[in-house]
């Protein structure tokens, strides 16, 4: 690595860096990949009895997915589907239709 000395610290931080940020777009993963060759995510909502009202996304779904005070509003803009968004504190889900797919899940 030019510039760089390659030492023990230096790949400790590299390895929580990548695992941190797996965590961060995957969250807890079973260890499997799914059909699109991406960590199968544990169901956390399930389980989630917080306070807090949770709204969040990157688990597409055809709709949005209300569950235990938690709301996933990913309905898969990006491969075609539907952009939807959560007018607070009214509560309301608006949606409108993806002008194009964007991506392709790869298998």
């Amino acid at each position: 690595m030019s510039g760089l000395r390659y030492t023990e610290e230096f790949r400790r931080d590299a390895v929580a860096q990548v695992t941190e940020r797996g965590y961060c777009l995957y969250g807890d993963t079973t260890g499997e990949k799914d059909i699109s060759g991406l960590p199968r995510r544990l169901d956390w909502a399930k389980d989630y009895g917080g306070d807090a009202k949770v709204v969040y996304g990157h688990v597409p779904a055809a709709t949005a997915q209300c569950v235990n005070g938690t709301i996933c509003i990913d309905t898969a803009c990006v491969f075609g589907g539907r952009l939807t968004a959560l007018r607070y504190p009214a509560m309301e889900l608006v949606d409108v239709q993806a002008k194009e797919i964007y991506c392709t899940p790869t298998s």
